[in-house]
């Protein structure tokens, strides 16, 4: 079957099929070109089609980060990724997986620089590629009919760690809006979180989070008129995506801001009746703890210099995400 690998510099460009091969909104030509206009990395859209049908497709873009960061150390290089150009664990890749491999390839012959294939699923080129586990990302893939029900479902130690958090928000005031709502102040607790993040890639814009689209809700916990924490999240089907949040840190332990921030996006998701919840890939502990399970996620090095391989394979343990975390068995069942 005759294979053709197209490239387009624009989302709105893409074929009229790319949605239909998209599991999740993250990949779709409207959050694609929300991206593009609001948070743009020199992005190209790869799209490969088989006797002219679109099979696969994927994302890349530039950016300079740090390839130490799992170690706490810094080195700033720029590199070619594949990926979503925002910090979330969705995988880049639509549509038919045998093809994947390929669309991979493919990309490799005509990109030029360091490559990363970043947040994949599984790992591919193996013997080309230097494939490592990244972050993962922690799910939450039980249905409850409320919040109660998830409580209720909780062995006693968790339950009673949880009841504890919750108490030290008894007169703590949540609102839930748009996210044109967004203000200076979420922002600048949104860069506190930044600023004190291991393993982060870019820094948003205030404007990025203020023109997310209608299925990105907003929600702010207040002590009287401050804020103490925020979170959005993402609605896709029966999934709710946790997206980003900040913190106010001159208040976190008083009030136990970090954990009732969390238990605030559980309240959501099972009023809604949300079947899965992906709480993204930072503070696993915490989010197990609650009843989160690591789902794993892969990233690739490539480089067509035959020496730099050499020496990214001989600092492969510097490069990769080395964690990993007990499971806990919070779930009475």
């Amino acid at each position: 079957m005759p294979r053709e690998i197209r490239m387009t510099l624009l989302p709105g460009d893409l074929n009229e099929n790319w949605d239909s091969l998209a599991a999740f909104y993250y990949q779709k030509k409207e959050f694609l070109t929300y991206l593009h206009n609001y948070n743009y990395c020199n992005q190209r859209y790869y799209e490969l089609f088989i006797d002219g049908t679109l099979e696969a497709g994927t994302v890349v873009y530039t950016f300079r980060t740090n390839i130490l960061t799992f170690t706490g150390l810094k080195m700033f290089v720029n590199m070619e990724i594949i990926g979503l150009p925002v910090s979330i664990a969705t995988v880049p890749l639509v549509g038919n997986e045998s093809e994947h491999e390929n669309l991979l390839e493919g990309i490799l012959k005509r990109e030029k620089g360091l490559i990363m294939g970043l947040n994949l699923r599984k790992r591919y080129l193996e013997g080309t590629v230097i494939n490592m586990r990244t972050l993962p990302t922690i799910v939450i893939d039980k249905l409850f009919k409320s919040y109660g029900e998830y409580l209720g479902s909780l062995r006693s130690p968790y339950r009673r760690r949880l009841n504890r958090f919750a108490g030290k928000f008894a007169n703590v005031r949540s609102r839930v809006s748009s996210c044109s709502e967004f203000t200076d102040t979420h922002y600048m607790l949104y860069l506190d979180v930044m600023k004190r993040a291991s393993g982060k890639l870019e820094t948003l814009s205030q404007q990025f989070f203020m023109n997310l689209p209608a299925n990105f809700i907003l929600t702010t916990h207040y002590a009287d008129d401050t804020i103490l924490a925020w979170n959005i999240c993402h609605t896709d089907g029966q999934t709710l995506f946790f997206f980003m949040g900040g913190l106010n840190y001159k208040f976190r332990d008083q009030y136990q801001a970090y954990h009732n921030n969390l238990y605030g996006i559980f309240k959501y998701a099972y009023t809604g009746a949300f079947r899965r919840i992906d709480l993204g890939q930072t503070a696993e502990t915490a989010k197990m703890r609650a009843g989160g399970v690591a789902e794993e996620r892969v990233l690739f090095l490539w480089h067509r210099n035959i020496l730099l391989m050499f020496i990214l394979k001989l600092f492969r343990r510097m490069l990769e995400y080395s964690s990993s975390q007990q499971l806990m068995h919070v779930f009475r069942d």
